[in-house]
């Protein structure tokens, strides 16, 4: 007790101090919180601060707004500069601190008593944020189709937040022939943040090197024809010197481009790599047979060459190739550090798995990625489910590092391929969603 008694007068003032420190934290909460929706009714960009080729800030604005007056049931303005007070912000900010480590599509979104800002690293990451507002509202594009579409009829408070959220996979393709230029696919992409920040080609390539109306005047070009079915050399000759040098000049004026489309997607987008990749089937017979460990090393070693020669020319740029079919074993060599390797899922005659052609790549230098079969007609029919095989493997693919996802899906949305797009394209973003929520 006499301690007690002594310690009154330090006691008295401390618990003072409490008070007032309660008072100003419960007050500034109440002044930082998101004023909701009836206040606001202004969306703010600032046009300089866009890509000029593709708009992307203009274009998140223009979604906003639409979505937002369908559900608000209220008309909304888009501002050019920014007027103070709840708002919603859509902000460029390259140098943020919380950036510095974070890829190209990295996004901060805020909501306090400022309105909702929307700050992205890039300007298509302000678009991917505009999009991620808008799931938290319940929007959704599940089927490309505008039947799939989800509108909410009204605006649930979302309260305070700040997060800040970025994809796992730099590259998130989903691609099929089926439905090239269609519009509707296009904008599904695009609401659904496909397919990454830059254009990353990839697919077989050697027609395009070294065409094969020069085999008359230079056959050692050229594999011979062997006894393939086929009624031409189909494959080039990795090791001739010419060769090398064509590939070399192909992967400079293609990764010289600067900026290019790519037909599923509505964006033209900075070029992010080239393939040099073999063509699609037979032609190594002769003179390597089905010896996977000669042509595997053949066909990596012609990459190899190619990524060394361009790599200080065109940092940040990849040149990419294919593990698969008889050139699905490891190589032999380490591989250059631009080297963007997808390995098939399917059609891989070498005896890997696709976990020990993973790993096995990862330690031989290269950025690895996926060459998945999402939904293949002549496979599965349209059987109206979807494809958890691939689901899950974009999962596993995450834990084991690999960061760059192509996928090859069908058009038959209503049956297997919608759904398993729809569920791919969130787990791209975010591999440990739970898809089941």
């Amino acid at each position: 007790m006499q301690t007690i008694k002594n310690n009154y007068p330090l006691i008295l003032p401390l618990l003072l101090i409490g008070v007032v420190v309660c008072f100003f934290f419960n007050n500034y909460k109440a002044e930082a919180a998101f004023p909701g929706w009836s206040s606001i009714n202004t969306i703010y960009y600032d046009p300089n601060q866009d890509d000029a080729t593709n708009g992307f800030l203009e274009t998140a604005a223009a979604e906003l707004k639409n979505y937002l007056e369908e559900m608000s049931g209220k008309a909304w303005n888009i501002v050019y500069s920014d007027p103070g007070g709840s708002i919603i912000r859509l902000q460029v900010d390259s140098g943020a601190a919380e950036f510095s480590s974070r890829g190209d599509e990295a996004v901060r979104l805020i909501a306090d008593t400022n309105g909702i800002s929307i700050i992205g690293k890039t300007p298509i990451a302000v678009r991917h944020g505009a999009y991620i507002l808008l799931e938290k509202l319940g929007v959704r594009w599940f089927f490309k189709n505008p039947a799939w579409e989800v509108i909410p009829s009204s605006l649930i408070n979302l309260g305070d937040f700040d997060e800040i959220q970025e994809p796992w996979y730099f590259v998130r393709r989903i691609t099929h022939a089926s439905y090239v230029k269609n519009e509707e696919t296009k904008d599904w992409n695009m609401r659904n943040r496909l397919p990454g920040a830059k254009t990353y080609s990839i697919g077989h390539s050697y027609a395009n090197i070294v065409d094969r109306s020069e085999y008359a005047e230079h056959p050692e070009w050229f594999l011979p024809e062997g006894t393939s079915e086929l009624s031409y050399p189909w494959q080039i000759r990795t090791d001739n010197p010419d060769v090398i040098q064509k590939a070399i000049e192909y992967a400079d004026n293609a990764l010289s481009v600067g900026a290019a489309g790519f037909i599923h997607y509505n964006d033209v987008l900075p070029v992010g790599s080239v393939s040099v990749s073999p063509n699609d089937g037979p032609g190594w017979d002769p003179p390597w047979g089905e010896d996977c460990q000669t042509i595997t090393d053949k066909v990596f070693s012609l990459a190899n060459e190619v990524a060394s020669a361009v790599k200080d020319e065109h940092p940040n740029q990849y040149v990419a190739l294919y593990s698969y079919a008889l050139y699905s074993a490891l190589p032999s060599f380490d591989l250059e550090s631009n080297i963007m390797v997808q390995i098939a899922t399917a059609y891989n005659y070498c005896g890997l798995s696709t976990v020990e052609q993973i790993q096995g790549m990862v330690a031989r230098g290269a950025t690895v990625g996926i060459r998945d079969y999402m939904d293949i007609w002549q496979w599965w029919n349209d059987i109206p489910s979807m494809n958890t095989t691939v689901l899950n493997g974009i999962k596993d693919y995450a834990d084991l590092g690999v960061t760059v996802y192509n996928g090859e899906t069908g058009d038959g949305w209503g049956g297997r391929a919608g759904l398993t797009n729809y569920l791919a394209s969130k787990l791209l973003w975010n591999p440990d969603l739970n898809i089941n929520d």
